[in-house]
Formats: structure tokens, C-alpha cells, sequence
């Protein structure tokens, strides 16, 4: 739960990639060489000594993506990328909402009682209201927490899901495809065969 809420923490303080798809109706050499920009080259972690998840995606510009619906706009929609992101917002989204409640409750955990203490005079009816106040507060808190433990995991694993099957959703939508170690115009066939090819990033291609 704790490394959950630590990334809703942090999240504040990281930038969302911008991706730029290739123009309408880009030629072959266009579309390979932003494939080439686009693809995914390796992953990041956030790692401690209770959690390891896909943390971030590098791209082929060195870009690091850490919020999976920034890789959206450069895959077809219905894509399982695209659903994942989908679901990967709405995760993220319900876990901010459950962190802010939880938020809440402990503030009136703290809140309630002191304002019991500065204005009722009563002690028995003060020392109540100082006990039920924090005991309510402390419970919506942890309930707050947990939810939003719960989605911040969800959202963690819609993430993986988007960064795992981004690079054949960026292919489909590129309308390019792999033979071997060469990536090509699906339209124009294979590479070898009419000499419109590049090398798949990050695999070395034979010296010889």
C-alpha cells in the first residue's frame, strides 16, 4: 500500500512525454524514421524492498514516458494499447480521488479534536467528541488509503499492459512491418526486396 501512495505522491513532479505521429499520408521513409523515434528502446523501475514495476519506457529519442496515455496518440484507437491507456487513466483518476479522501479523514482525526478541546466546555461531552471525532477521521483515512492503494496498483499493471504492447500498436499504426531484423512498408513488402528498410532499434545487425 505504501509504495502505491508514494507514487501518487511523486507523480506531481513528473513531466508528461509529447509524442508526434507522422504526417497524413507520409511516405515510407517518414514513417520508418519515426518508428525509428518512437520505438521503444527498454524500461525503468521504480524499485524498493517491497515492489518492482515497469516503471517508465524509453524511446528511440530518449524520451521517458511514465504516464501510459501519452503513448495514445501515436497508436490506433480499439488498439489494446489504446484500451489499456484507457483503463490505465481511469485507474489513476479513482486512486487520486480515494488518496484525497483519505487525505481528508486524517485531517479531521487531528482537526475535530482540537476543536473540541478549544471550544466545549463540558469534559465528558468534550473528551466524546475528541475520541468519536478522531476515531471517525482515523477510519475514513485509512479507508481513503487503502482504495487508493488498491487503484494505484490496478493502475500499475494497465500500465505494464500499455508499455508491453506499444511497440506492435506503434508498428500497426505506422503501417510498418518486421522481417527478420529489418523493419518496412507493409505495402511495399519485404525490405530486402525493394530496398526501403531500416534495422530494428536496439538489435544489432549482423557485421558481415
Amino acid at each position: 500500500m505504501r509504495h502505491g501512495v508514494l507514487v501518487l505522491a511523486f507523480a506531481g513532479c513528473i513531466s508528461h512525454a509529447r509524442l508526434d505521429p507522422p504526417p497524413l499520408g507520409a511516405t515510407a521513409a517518414e514513417r520508418i524514421a519515426a518508428y525509428q523515434r518512437l520505438s521503444p528502446r527498454g524500461f525503468g523501475s521504480f524499485q524498493n524492498a517491497h515492489a518492482n514495476d515497469i516503471g517508465f519506457l524509453v524511446l528511440g529519442d530518449g524520451q521517458r514516458v511514465y504516464f501510459a496515455e501519452d503513448l495514445i496518440p501515436v497508436v490506433p484507437p480499439g488498439s489494446p494499447t489504446a484500451i489499456a491507456g484507457a483503463r490505465h487513466r481511469g485507474a489513476w483518476d479513482r486512486a487520486w480521488h480515494w488518496l484525497k479522501v483519505g487525505g481528508i479523514g486524517y485531517a479531521a482525526a487531528i482537526a475535530i479534536p482540537l476543536v473540541a478541546l478549544g471550544t466545549m466546555k463540558d469534559d465528558d461531552a468534550r473528551t466524546e467528541v475528541m475520541i468519536g471525532g478522531a476515531a471517525l477521521g482515523t477510519t475514513i483515512g485509512t479507508i481513503g488509503m487503502v482504495g487508493a492503494a488498491i487503484n494505484a496498483v490496478e493502475s500499475n499493471g494497465e500500465r505494464a499492459s500499455v508499455f508491453l504492447t506499444y511497440d506492435d500498436a506503434l508498428r500497426a499504426e505506422l503501417h510498418l512491418c518486421i522481417a527478420g531484423l529489418e523493419v518496412y512498408d507493409c505495402a511495399s513488402g519485404p525490405a530486402l526486396a525493394h530496398g526501403a528498410a531500416a534495422s530494428i532499434p536496439g538489435v544489432a545487425t549482423d557485421p558481415r
